[in-house]
């Protein structure tokens, strides 16, 4: 409210009663201000009380009482230490910031009657400084027993000296290309290219020396390199490799059903199929017969079953 009264030249009106009944223009535009700030809030009553007078200087002392009485001012008071406990400086802020909220608090304090001692305050400031690039800096302070502003100031130039070191690091170099002299210029017919072939046939010349070449010697590079490229891949597509035969895939075969196997090979009334179960000795499958006497002793075992096939 003060900020803003001060901006229109009217402060002064808060301050001295007298001078609010001598300018009383002033002191009706400030009861109209402090009405439309309160209109929304819960003390608009306050204002209001004041309306058949248009009294701006009682309305805002209603207010402070109101806001900032006894009982208020020690819990507003609380609060700031409380916000002023929780500051420090470290990696993920500013100097900078850390001293101007730390200042606005001790600020308010003080208007408040509630301020620390000098001593205090500076204890309180240097011990909240947690970046360990200010180390030196607050041993320094600490142990000159220096004031509050005095060290402000040395964190501060601390800062700036951190800054344009962190600034120096993120420099990017630069790169800087000359043009040839014209003796260099002349030295590319004595350059000889054959020298620069490498195993595979290609042509590798260095970044210096590709530099100092004519136009003609870089386009017969570029021709040679790419032509070694398109015969190699030309000969990679021509090499026959040998056709690797597929293995018969004996799972598939065993699951062919009884019915389309004898379809397949004989008809039912050629071939009957006996399945046993459980596994058989050598001297069982002598013995075992077809009910007209004859026998096959082809076995082929299928999944734990053996299956005897049988002829008429």
């Amino acid at each position: 409210m003060k900020a803003a009264v001060g901006t229109a030249g009217m402060l002064k009106v808060l301050e001295d009663k007298a001078y609010g009944k001598r300018n009383s223009i002033d002191n009706e535009t400030i009861f109209y201000i402090l009405q439309v700030a309160t209109a929304d809030g819960h003390a608009a009553h306050l204002v209001d009380k004041h309306e058949d007078k248009k009294d701006g200087y009682e309305a805002y002392r209603k207010l402070v009482r109101w806001f900032e009485g006894d009982k208020l001012t020690t819990e507003t008071a609380e609060d700031i230490r409380s916000k002023m406990d929780r500051l420090n400086l470290s990696t993920k802020n500013t100097a900078s910031e850390y001293i101007n909220q730390f200042l606005q608090h001790n600020k308010h304090l003080e208007e408040l009657n509630e301020g620390y001692t000098r001593s205090k305050t500076v204890n309180i400031f240097l011990s909240q400084i947690m970046d360990p690039y200010y180390g030196t800096t607050v041993e320094h302070c600490l142990e000159n027993r220096l004031d509050i502003h005095t060290c402000i100031e040395k964190i501060r130039a601390k800062e700036r000296r951190i800054t344009r070191l962190r600034a120096t690091k993120r420099k990017i170099p630069i790169i800087i290309r000359r043009q040839p002299t014209e003796e260099e210029k002349n030295d590319h017919q004595v350059i000889k290219l054959e020298s620069y072939i490498n195993e595979r046939g290609f042509y590798s010349v260095p970044g210096n020396i590709w530099f100092l070449l004519s136009d003609e010697d870089k386009s017969h590079v570029k021709e040679h390199n790419g032509k070694m490229r398109r015969e190699r891949s030309d000969s990679d597509k021509s090499d026959e490799r040998p056709y690797k035969k597929r293995k018969h895939n004996i799972r598939n075969r065993r699951n062919i059903s009884d019915e389309e196997k004898e379809d397949d090979s004989h008809d039912s009334d050629d071939r009957r199929t006996v399945q046993f179960k459980g596994n058989m000795d050598n001297d069982d499958k002598d013995h075992v017969e077809d009910e007209d006497g004859t026998s096959d002793k082809r076995l082929r075992p299928r999944r734990g079953v053996l299956r005897f096939h049988t002829k008429k």
